[in-house]
């Protein structure tokens, strides 16, 4: 049941009961205004070629094509954590996320994976029938994790950036290879040499290591139990 299906500030969203929703949000000043400027400009241009070019049927495929070379952009400028503050290093303001994020599960989401970077964090949830938009419940969360992480840092002002990724997850493989990428992103900054070893990851796969279950988790990311070894899911 789509409740709200489109809203827009700086990006589009879609709001959909009972899917899949990979989300990112990331600290204030985290990304400069002109590169974030930039980047958003480029992609309005190239989206813009697209409508030029591409038919109704190939549109949202190449645009969703589009969308996640961007957001690809985006995430390694914020693994190189190269502006702003690194607030999420702090163990304290992490567990402040980290509680928040499960605070929700089994509530109004189910909660398959988080990961807490230095200036931003990765989440990946289905979530049930919404009473009211999931931008909204995001909101409620950076309200309080910003509320509570400056009383922390002894700061005020604002403490996220006000936008976040969000995207709806198309199919089963597009679900694990998002886990896999959400779980291995410290890896991929240089964080860690093992997504085993980094303290504010989470992943409900974890425990269905000695399971039938058609996936598992190894150090080296999310694997499908298949007969094929060629079926190693890897980074999107």
């Amino acid at each position: 049941m789509i409740i709200k299906n489109f809203y827009r500030r700086n990006y589009p969203h879609f709001q959909i009961s009972g899917q899949y929703y990979f989300v990112t949000s990331r600290l204030i000043d985290s990304i400069p205004e002109e590169i974030n400027k930039m980047l958003k400009n480029n992609f309005l241009l190239e989206e813009k070629m697209l409508m030029k070019k591409a038919d109704i049927l190939n549109f949202q495929n190449e645009r969703y094509i589009l969308m996640k070379k961007y957001f690809g952009y985006y995430d390694r400028y914020l693994n190189k954590a190269l502006s702003g503050e690194k607030y999420l290093s702090d163990d304290r303001i992490a567990r402040i996320v980290s509680d928040s994020l499960m605070h929700y599960d089994g509530k109004i989401y189910d909660l398959l994976g988080y990961c807490i970077m230095p200036n931003h964090f990765h989440f990946l949830a289905k979530v049930g029938k919404l009473v009211k938009p999931f931008f909204r419940l995001m909101q409620s969360l950076k309200r309080y994790t910003s509320r509570h992480s400056n009383n922390i840092l002894n700061r005020s002002g604002a403490f996220w950036n006000e936008e976040n990724y969000d995207h709806i997850v198309r199919d089963e493989i597009e679900l694990i290879r998002i886990l896999d990428y959400i779980l291995t992103d410290p890896v991929r900054a240089g964080l860690t040499k093992n997504a085993f070893e980094w303290k504010w990851s989470y992943s409900k796969y974890q425990t269905l290591l000695n399971t039938n279950s058609p996936v598992f988790y190894s150090p080296h990311g999310l694997q499908i139990r298949d007969t094929n070894p060629s079926s190693r899911i890897t980074n999107p």
